[in-house]
């Protein structure tokens, strides 16, 4: 049974040689990022100062004169030490923010935050978005799935959480209307491994209302504008069908394309991992919202006078859309929205119920606060939902912390959004650390200090927020929705006569009005309704009715229980705004905080426009001159002798060695001594009690590039010993692979082979030279897909495309019309896609190759063989003429035909020749037959197949032998340029076509187109002697009978006709004869060398034959030394004087087998020595010893001979002998 072939079926199959085409690989044009440095040596096209602690004028108007310097020439980053002063460009300068954070978390593993502060519409958005964009890009850990993941995910939650969460206000047309404070969590190699973001004070009162020429959130319009058609079952129509989003008259801006920003957030939505599912629960909770906004009041006539009614037919139709939306009862939201619930206590604890009618601006409390719940729960949830998606994927080591918040806002009437508390804590956060806490440190430390003035604004904040011994402003507010709960206008009038008796230096009350001197200037809010938007308490009837709601998104969002029973008041606005900014605030200080401070340049967005007095304003309310004179007359880094230590322990022989820190000592005194020998002056540093103090950034960033250049160095230590070791490894590896390149490339071989055996296993007689050894199967035997393989490929018409599997010399059997066949010399050629015969033909004095007969290769059907131990091979073709052929490589020609094809092999004494065309079939018969044939031989004649008996059908090749030494130079498969002087000893493959052709062709007659003459005893013609010639790639010696001139002999190019002859008896060394002179034979006619390694001679030339072989061409040499094949048949001997015939030599035994008759009558001829042409006829007693039959040879061919001579005119060359191809 066959085993699988091997998964390499054909090592050798390749295609014909064409011209190479190289490709260009275009890599695409990295993103490159600015990076912050700095550099002490100021440059001649420096633009002002980019640190501002290098001006040399400290004063407001400087530090405004050289931002407006720098922005006019696109430079809008400037520093101040560490802390990064932003000017916003209103256009992108293809540039990325400073990497200090990220570099600081590397390098000291500690958590940093980014604190962005500044105006609405300074560019706090924008800035964040780039440093989250340059850490996604930076941080590594491209080759990981979920760490690209991750920053994707970060980077998704910028579109999303914009759209529902920003706005266009008249100051900015993208303003944040919440605070983000966005955590990335690193692993120990800084590679993001998840991220958490905390929303705070998102404005939901923008939900219901916006002043003129502003706009509800961006999510509102994108909807509006680019919902699908799935979603507008809903009913979502344009925005200026709502109230929500047309009461400000603003339905568009400028710059802002909602459809494209609707696509990015579906986008996002995908990446975070929202389901359809719920991004169609989400645009129903939008269209809940906005069909609310068209609900509308009026006074009821048929009640007390105050109460609320629906105004028109058309708020009925949208309560009942709002019900359908949110999956409630629309009578029970008709009573929501028009009733509350009072519950009473009763005496013995119990509590009773009724419902009180709403007057129209309660109603519309009612309506709103619903509006307004729902969608903050739905952005909590977004919010939620995008930190489960970003959730830590593995152990976090450190963070970056990302705040940004909206501004600094000032508007003609400010109410309670605008109470900026939030950015009143940033800036005292900002104070108590970068001046206030430095200056304390610096007298703890006991460093010599000037101290700095500056203004502490935590006034401002406790004047915001304090509950005791004095009231702030949300204490008395919160009194007073407590104390007036049921009529917003009481509560404003008690918060107003509260607010009055405030006493404080930076606060003035005025009538309906109060003012606050903030850290950015004075604001003046209005009183009206702020009570009420302090209130924001969830009504406990709008929760019962959501509770009945079998909405699933909605459920997740009110998870609470309602209890009517519980008497306690629920937090305010303002109560919410201090947890939220006091968890900001110790979040912040457990951070390594990095500060950028945006300025907004002018009011009309323009990108070239620099409004002095404006920016002179924020420079001066931002403190940037009182940063900068700390700055200056400070130190710019402090860190614990510990930690100093750890970080350039290198840089000094005495706390380090190899790498290894080995310092022992005190380390204020390891920290004194690396200052010292890294020859920093005295003056840039101090040590303090227990921090060192750097005064410059300069000094701090050469000691950086100090630690880095020492790194550097015993980097480049390791690479050379790496160097020298991979060197070493690569050499033994190079032996090794070329060892197993070796064993590879014969083993692939050696499985073809092995598979190939495996398809004649116990099946057909195996020759005894064949199990000497292993034979590499190489498939292209004719080189046809080399360079040389031109002619035969033009002769066979192939296509470029197809693979050469395998070619080689054959002998195809002729069936002729009443007489018997004959076998013919062909040159066969199998590819992936034909199986192509070419036979050479003579054609106006020239040897020319022609087509024979080709068939697609799906069209053989099957394979017969005998037997026996013979070459023939039976191809079974459908609807054509069937092939039979003898071939030396049949069994390699087998196994690729079955590989390929998968058709059968059959085994039978008897083949069958089958012309389907002309409906003839023939019938070829073999027998063994060890008397008449040479072991190892066989015989074709009158359609029979004669052959000697084979070793037995099981035998087993021996393993391979061990490859000779070859000389220095010598590479086998290299062919020569030049004919190569064959040696004096046959081939072995020569000898065995000696023994089973054993007789010797006739030159080509002088006739064109005529075939030619049989030998006389059988067996091979004389045109297959001529054309049986193969071309070896692997030979370096230019054999012209080729290496497959045994066309008849083994499959492994051996053979049994030499090893059955005894080796004669050395006879005794006989003294030296004198050299005789060598025959020297004249050109008859003239020759013109057409090949390589063939001789142009002229006519009458004399030339010198070095080498006679059979098929018409031998070696010739002329007098300048030049050696070349030339005809046979052009070459007369010159006649040397006549001597007297020698004595008879003694025949050796058992040498040359007397003719047998058996033989002749089976067509087989005898192994005799090679024939030379002679001049005259044979003396008497020369011939002793020849066989009758060979005397009658050479008697005919001499009168051949004198007949062309005689009859002049060129006669036709035979074949030439296949060269070796390149």
């Amino acid at each position: 049974m066959l085993t699988a072939a091997p998964s390499i079926v054909c090592p050798h199959a390749t295609r014909p040689q064409a011209g190479r085409r190289r490709a260009k690989a275009y890599a695409g044009a990295a993103t490159t990022y600015k990076k912050a440095t700095w550099n002490s040596d100021r440059k001649p096209n420096q633009i002002g100062v980019d640190d501002m602690t290098l001006l040399t004028e400290l004063s407001d108007a400087a530090i405004n004169a050289n931002l407006s310097k720098r922005f006019h020439k696109a430079e809008i980053y400037t520093y101040i030490g560490h802390v990064l002063i932003s000017v916003n460009p209103f256009r992108d300068l293809g540039i990325y923010t400073d990497q200090s954070a990220y570099y600081r978390m590397k390098s000291y593993s500690d958590n940093q935050c980014v604190i962005i502060s500044g105006e609405s519409g300074a560019g706090k958005t924008e800035a964040a978005k780039k440093i989250m964009q340059y850490i996604a890009h930076v941080s590594g850990g491209s080759d990981s799935t979920s760490i690209q993941h991750v920053k994707d995910m970060v980077l998704a939650t910028n579109p999303l959480l914009e759209s529902f969460g920003n706005a266009k206000t008249l100051k900015n047309t993208n303003s944040s209307r919440f605070g983000k404070y966005l955590e990335i969590y690193f692993n120990a190699r800084s590679e993001p491994v998840g991220a958490h973001i905390t929303n705070y004070l998102l404005e939901k009162s923008r939900v219901t209302m916006q002043i003129q020429n502003e706009r509800n959130f961006h999510i509102f319009y994108q909807i509006c504008k680019s919902a699908c058609d799935a979603y507008r079952e809903f009913g979502i129509s344009g925005p200026e069908c709502y109230t929500y989003t047309s009461a400000s008259n603003c339905l568009t801006v400028d710059g802002i394309d909602d459809a494209a920003e609707y696509a990015d957030v579906l986008r996002a939505m995908q990446i975070i991992g929202i389901t359809q599912q719920e991004q169609s629960d989400i645009h129903r909770l939008m269209a809940a919202i906005l069909w609310l906004g068209n609900i509308e009041y009026a006074v009821n006539p048929d009640g007390n006078g105050e109460d609320a009614m629906l105004a028109t037919s058309a708020s009925q139709d949208a309560l009942n859309s709002v019900a359908y939306l949110l999956q409630v009862d629309a009578g029970q939201l008709h009573n929501v929205l028009l009733h509350r619930v009072i519950v009473t206590p009763k005496p013995g604890g119990a509590f009773e119920r009724f419902q009180s009618p709403l007057n129209v601006a309660q109603a519309q409390g009612v309506r709103d606060a619903l509006a307004k719940g729902v969608y903050a729960r739905l952005f909590d949830w977004i919010v939620e939902r995008v930190n489960v998606a970003m959730k830590p994927t593995e152990p976090v080591a450190k963070s970056i912390g990302i705040l940004d918040i909206y501004g600094f806002e000032l508007f003609d009437k400010n109410s309670f959004e605008q109470l900026c508390m939030c950015n009143e804590m940033l800036q005292s956060a900002f104070i108590n650390l970068t001046i206030k806490t430095e200056q304390e440190d610096y007298v703890a430390e006991g460093i010599q200090w000037t101290p700095i003035e500056f203004f502490d604004n935590r006034i401002v904040c406790e004047l915001i927020e304090e509950k005791r011994p004095t009231p702030g402003v949300f204490a008395i507010m919160n009194d007073a929705c407590a104390r007036v709960h049921a009529d917003p206008e009481k509560a404003d009038q008690t918060l107003q006569s509260d607010l009055n008796r405030i006493t404080h230096s930076r606060f003035f009350a005025q009538t309906g009005t109060f003012t606050i001197r903030h850290y950015a200037g004075d604001v003046t809010y209005t009183v009206s309704g702020m009570s009420e938007k302090n209130r924001d308490a969830n009504n406990k009837d709008l929760l019962e009715l959501i509770k009945t709601s079998k909405h699933a998104l909605l459920l997740r969002l009110f998870p609470e229980d309602v209890d009517r029973e519980n008497r306690q008041r629920p937090p305010t606005a303002s109560d919410k705004i201090k947890q939220s900014a006091g968890d900001l605030f110790n979040t912040l200080m457990q951070c390594q905080p990095n500060y950028i401070r945006c300025i907004k340049p002018n009011q009309n967005r323009s990108p070239r426009e620099f409004d002095d007095g404006m920016c002179l304003h924020q420079v001066k309310y931002l403190g940037l001159l009182q940063n900068v004179k700390v700055r200056r007359a400070g130190f710019a880094s402090r860190q614990t002798f510990e930690r100093f230590l750890e970080r350039f322990y290198m840089l000094s022989s005495k706390t380090c060695y190899a790498g290894e820190c080995t310092w022992n000592g005190p380390s204020s005194r390891g920290a004194g001594l690396i200052l010292e020998h890294t020859g920093i002056p005295k003056e840039q540093w101090q040590l303090g009690k227990s921090k060192v103090f750097i005064k410059s950034p300069e000094t701090l960033f050469k000691l950086e590039a100090m630690r880095d250049h020492y790194w550097h160095k015993m980097a480049l230590r390791i690479q050379r010993a790496w160097h020298k070791y991979q060197e070493r490894r690569n050499k033994c590896a190079r032996i090794i692979q070329q060892a197993y390149r070796d064993y590879k490339g014969l083993n692939i071989y050696v499985q073809m082979r092995d598979y190939g055996h495996q398809v004649l296993k116990q099946k057909k007689e195996r020759r005894r030279f064949s199990l000497v050894s292993m034979r590499r199967y190489l498939g292209d035997y004719l080189d046809v897909a080399g360079a040389g393989g031109a002619f035969l490929r033009t002769a066979a018409e192939l296509s470029p495309d197809e693979l050469i599997i395998f070619s080689a010399r054959a002998q195809a059997v002729v069936f002729r019309f009443l007489r018997s066949s004959k076998l013919s010399p062909r040159m066969i050629v199998m590819t992936d896609k034909h199986f192509a015969m070419v036979v050479s033909k003579a054609e106006n004095n020239q040897v020319v190759q022609r087509i024979d007969r080709k068939y697609p290769l799906r069209q053989i059907k099957g394979i017969t063989l005998t037997p026996f131990q013979d070459d023939f091979v039976h191809l079974s073709v459908e609807a054509d003429e069937d092939v039979l052929l003898a071939c030396p490589f049949k069994t390699e020609l087998v196994t690729y035909l079955v590989h390929q094809l998968k058709v059968p092999v059959q085994f039978s004494p008897d083949l069958v020749y089958t012309n389907k065309k002309e409906a003839k079939s023939h019938k070829v018969k073999s027998h063994k037959d060890d008397t008449s044939v040479l072991p190892g031989a066989w015989a074709f004649k009158k359609d029979k197949i004669t052959v000697n008996s084979g070793a037995p059908a099981t035998s087993v090749s021996n393993p391979p032998c061990k490859r000779k030494s070859r000389p220095a130079g010598h590479r086998a498969g290299t062919p020569t340029a030049a004919a190569v002087k064959p040696k004096p000893k046959p081939s072995p493959a020569s000898s065995t076509a000696t023994a089973v052709n054993a007789v010797k062709p006739k030159p080509m007659p002088a006739v064109s187109g005529t075939a030619t003459t049989p030998a006389k005893f059988g067996g091979v013609p004389a045109m297959a002697a001529t054309a049986a010639v193969a071309s070896q790639p692997t030979s370096a010696t230019i054999t012209p009978s080729g290496s497959q001139s045994n066309l008849s002999g083994s499959n492994e190019n051996l053979s049994s006709g030499n090893a059955a002859r005894p080796t004669p008896p050395k006879r005794p060394a006989a003294p030296p004869r004198p050299v005789p002179a060598k025959p020297m034979y004249k050109l008859l006619y003239a020759f013109q060398g057409q090949d390589a390694g063939e001789l142009s001679v002229e006519a009458g030339e004399q030339v010198e034959v070095v080498t006679k072989q059979d098929g018409g061409w031998w070696m010739a040499k002329n007098a300048q030394g030049k050696e070349g094949w030339v005809p046979e048949s052009y070459l007369e001997l010159i006649q040397a004087p006549v001597r007297p015939p020698p004595p008879p030599r003694p025949v050796a035994r058992n040498t040359t087998p007397s003719p047998n008759p058996g033989a002749a009558a089976n067509g087989q001829a005898q192994p005799v020595a090679a024939a030379a042409p002679v001049a005259a006829p044979l003396a008497a007693g020369a011939d002793a010893g020849i066989p009758e039959w060979k005397r009658q040879l050479l008697a005919k061919l001499e009168q051949q001979k004198q007949q062309q001579a005689g009859g002049g005119g060129a006669p036709v060359p035979a074949a030439r002998p296949a060269m070796p191809r390149r």
